[in-house]
């Protein structure tokens, strides 16, 4: 009912539909079964005083919804902040009158519950008189009760200890954890001020900063609201800062620990911060409708342990199933080629090896996690067939090649990108070839033993780790691990395939990375360098499919 028209509903109607909640313990707020997409399913969440609950969803999902299911029966106990939330102020103060105020709370109480209420907030530009009206009254009453205490002889220690800080000390809190320098007061005419902490400047709230409106109504909002209520806020970063969301956000949840909050967030660095402080914490992956109205979601829990990296939990988060972990950093060019051979799979860059077995084995020992598919590729980096056959046991595969970027110079990529890149004449697709691949066994060759010394490093170091202990033994001062040299054994076989003039061997073994290789094969390919090459590589990969499925038995990935 737009335009301000207010429905029928008379504020002692809405006072009947509260009083019909069942008795429940004192610190469960109100707890829901949420039908799931399996029929007749459903998942049980609890709101509890005290505790927050995280749901995670991408834009689409389905989150504003949910929200609004949460709220559906309107019950007084549940307050929602809708995502579509207005920010600017038509003037200091409320700007309403008690009357209009009354109406508009009445009248919100049957809005809320409407099919639209996931995109449309009824009570629009006044919400913000209604918050501000709410901040004075508290504001108000609260002096009101300290005079009467002060008049009575209670000292100040008492009073505090008894009503705690001030409404506006609480709000100011928020702020100031969030690390904005504005503060509120209550001016002269009932409405409220802005003062600057580093210039001293005093102005109306109206003229504040969109990100310092926002976090004065979502602080304000929930500061006023009831005692012992359930806080449902669809998107709490809307309008804040990322610099700063995080912080205003647990500085708003910390200043209510009365009341149990659940919010619904697209924001994954904000729910991957807020996961790691024992929240209870949902993904929301899809949902279903019928009529305009959802009638499932899909959401799977995630434990609140801290057993995971950071990377695999904001994968989670962001409602992913198939993912791989993979060996590097984030942001490197390394997954190009594995989206490449696995469309439908998300990949996680993880660091070492020792990273992409934590991640994977935590996600298939944790119960929780079921819902996930998780496999792990690491490095070749000379692993024995003992390493091998225990990674592969724990659903992580070690790559047929030093590392992932020797792939884009096995036999069959180099034919591939050769034959297709090359003037059409198949000879000088097999000369211009042929003179890659012999100037690229001189480069390897040159490299050798430098490249020999750093494989046969990293392994040792690799197997050194191994030996580490698990635990102290006080009575020992010292402890000694004895582990052999692979040294010889990786030279012996780089000695044979130089022999032997085999380049294929020596692109198994040896890493190209940091090495003149790539760029030597790319520009006698008639590339600019290797990134082009590269680049070229992945393109026929797309558009060969029996190319793809060479390198994907190739890699032979665990599953």
């Amino acid at each position: 009912m737009p335009g301000g028209e207010l429905p029928p509903v008379s504020r002692a109607t809405a006072t009947v539909a509260i009083v019909t909640l069942a008795p429940v313990p004192p610190s469960l707020l109100r707890a829901w079964d949420v039908p799931t997409l399996e029929p007749g399913a459903s998942l049980n969440i609890e709101a509890r005083a005290g505790e927050t609950t995280i749901i995670v969803g991408a834009n689409g999902a389905g989150k504003s919804e949910l929200g609004r299911w949460l709220d559906r029966d309107g019950y007084e106990v549940t307050r929602r902040v809708s995502a579509h939330r207005q920010l600017w102020f038509s003037s200091p103060g409320p700007g309403i009158t008690a009357e209009r105020y009354d109406q508009l709370t009445n009248a919100a109480s049957h809005w809320r519950t409407q099919t639209d209420a996931r995109f449309i907030d009824h009570v629009g530009a006044e919400r913000t008189g209604i918050v501000l009206f709410d901040l004075l009254s508290q504001v108000i009453v609260d002096n009101d009760t300290r005079v009467s205490l002060f008049q009575e002889g209670a000292t100040n220690p008492a009073v505090l200890e008894r009503l705690g800080p001030r409404p506006l000390d609480r709000l100011n809190n928020v702020l100031a954890a969030g690390g904005l320098l504005v503060r509120v007061k209550v001016n002269a005419g009932q409405g409220f001020d802005a003062v600057r902490e580093d210039t001293r400047a005093v102005y109306p709230i109206s003229q504040m900063s969109d990100g310092e409106k926002s976090a004065v109504l979502l602080a304000a909002e929930i500061l006023a609201s009831k005692k012992n209520s359930v806080q449902i806020v669809d998107e709490p970063e809307r309008h804040l800062h990322r610099a700063i969301s995080t912080q205003v956000i647990q500085a708003v949840v910390a200043s209510r620990p009365d009341c149990h909050f659940v919010l619904l967030t697209h924001e994954l660095d904000l729910a991957a911060e807020l996961t790691q402080q024992s929240a209870h914490t949902f993904i929301l992956s899809a949902s279903q409708w019928a009529g305009g109205v959802a009638t499932g979601w899909e959401l799977n829990r995630l434990d609140s342990g801290n057993s995971l990296p950071v990377e695999a939990r904001t994968a989670i988060l962001g409602g992913r199933r198939k993912l791989v972990f993979i060996e590097g950093k984030s942001g490197s060019v390394d997954p190009a080629l594995y989206r490449v051979l696995y469309p439908n799979r998300q990949f996680v860059s993880s660091n070492g090896s020792t990273e992409v077995l934590r991640s994977v084995t935590g996600l298939h020992d944790a119960q929780d996690h079921h819902w996930i598919e998780a496999l792990g590729i690491v490095d070749g980096d000379h692993r024995s067939a003992e390493e091998i056959e225990k990674l592969r046991s724990r659903f992580v595969t070690p790559l047929p090649v030093a590392e992932v970027e020797n792939l884009y110079y096995v036999d069959e990529v180099m034919d591939a990108v050769a034959h297709a890149y090359l003037p059409p004449l198949e000879k000088d697709a097999v000369e211009g070839l042929a003179q890659a691949r012999a100037e690229g066994f001189k480069v390897l060759a040159k490299e050798a033993a430098r490249l020999t010394e750093e494989l046969a490093l990293t392994a040792l170091r690799r197997r050194m780790s191994e030996k580490l202990p698990t635990e102290i033994d006080s009575s020992q001062p010292t402890y000694t691990a004895t582990v052999d040299s692979p040294y010889a054994d990786i030279w012996a076989d780089v000695q044979s395939h130089i022999v032997a003039n085999n380049l294929s061997e020596l692109v198994r073994l040896l890493p190209v990375r940091n090495t003149p290789f790539r760029d030597t094969v790319a520009r006698r390919l008639g590339f600019q360098n290797a990134l082009s090459y590269q680049a070229y590589a992945r393109t026929q990969i797309q558009k060969q499919p029996e190319l793809a499925e060479k390198l994907r038995k190739l890699i032979n990935l665990s599953e």
